[in-house]
């Protein structure tokens, strides 16, 4: 196991080699996801707010979800430097909920044709996949979406028939999850059994208002020596420009896959190591040089996560 954790730890600390170009943040799409996840169980449907920042080349889609769940998560802690006198012992956290959030984002450059997958397990980590277009048949049916005249698409992609909306108006060739390549913004989609479907919830132009909407308040070095980690994607977020996070290691889906298989056998040791690499010496997690303590609650459904959204070709 140890020596499972020194390699871990080289994967860890390596740093990415990506040269993607950054792009100025214009926009973002909310949409409400509705996903089947267990096919036994089909009226329970798992809702989860996802969001997409938009830029002229770019994208990015993340959970707004878990966005808000980690600005509760600060403000939570905020709270208890502020009530322990600004010089805390110990901090816990309640990431109380009743169902789980979307942990992994994804990354388009569309003039590049390169396409990232980004995933935290303390630390960030970042897959280079290719960049898959559906093949679009573009109707001439057309219908209202939020007094926005959209037009309907189809296409066979990644094991489901779907069906897209998109604005041809708006100057973004994006969408919701692994969706892309029509001309214009995809305001709606859903899967031809339903077990999918993303409805638009919001447009919004990045302004300064809607920086600190998402921002937050972020109160993480008020305290000297206090250094908050684990504590989600805000740091990270695309708030002005979408750019790939410069400390992010550039590792394979199989290397992931063996972190994942490390974290689930031994947990504790898994983020001591991970937070070593960032030169922390941890028990758990923590601030440093100071006690965290992370509980879980909620009644979690119990299903079998038997229907990704993505399928493989039959």
């Amino acid at each position: 196991m140890k020596k499972l954790y020194f390699s871990l730890l080289a994967v860890v600390i390596g740093i990415n080699s990506f040269a993607q170009k950054a792009d100025k943040t214009l926009a973002t799409i909310t949409y409400k996801l509705s996903h089947v996840k267990d096919t036994t169980q089909r009226d329970y449907v798992t809702p989860e707010e996802m969001i997409v920042f938009l830029g002229k080349n770019t994208a990015y889609y993340t959970s707004y979800d878990r966005i808000k769940r980690d600005l509760q998560v600060r403000k939570s802690i905020e709270e208890q430097i502020k009530n322990q006198g600004g010089n805390p012992t110990s901090i816990s956290i309640n990431r109380a909920s009743t169902t789980p959030v979307t942990n992994v984002d994804f990354y388009f450059f569309l003039k590049d044709n390169k396409f990232f997958e980004k995933e935290n397990l303390i630390n960030d980590y970042l897959i280079e996949n290719p960049l898959d277009k559906p093949n679009w048949t573009i109707t001439k049916e057309t219908k209202l979406i939020a007094d926005m005249k959209c037009t309907k698409a189809t296409a066979r992609f990644k094991g489901r028939n779907w069906t897209a909306w998109f604005n041809p108006d708006m100057p973004f060739q994006a969408g919701p999850w692994k969706l892309n390549n029509l001309p214009g913004l995809i305001m709606e989609a859903y899967d031809d059994k339903n077990e999918v479907r993303f409805d638009f919830i919001s447009f919004e132009k990045m302004t300064p208002e809607k920086i600190a909407e998402l921002k937050g308040t972020d109160n993480s070095n008020a305290v000297p020596g206090v250094k908050m980690v684990a504590l989600g994607n805000s740091s990270t977020l695309p708030f002005e420009e979408i750019k790939l996070p410069e400390n992010a290691a550039q590792i394979s889906a199989k290397e992931l896959a063996r972190l994942k298989e490390a974290r689930d056998k031994d947990p504790q040791g898994f983020y001591k190591t991970q937070m070593a690499a960032r030169g922390m010496d941890v028990n758990n997690m923590i601030l440093t040089g100071r006690k965290m303590t992370v509980a879980a609650s909620g009644p979690a459904a119990k299903f079998t996560f038997n229907n990704p959204i993505e399928l493989p070709e039959k």
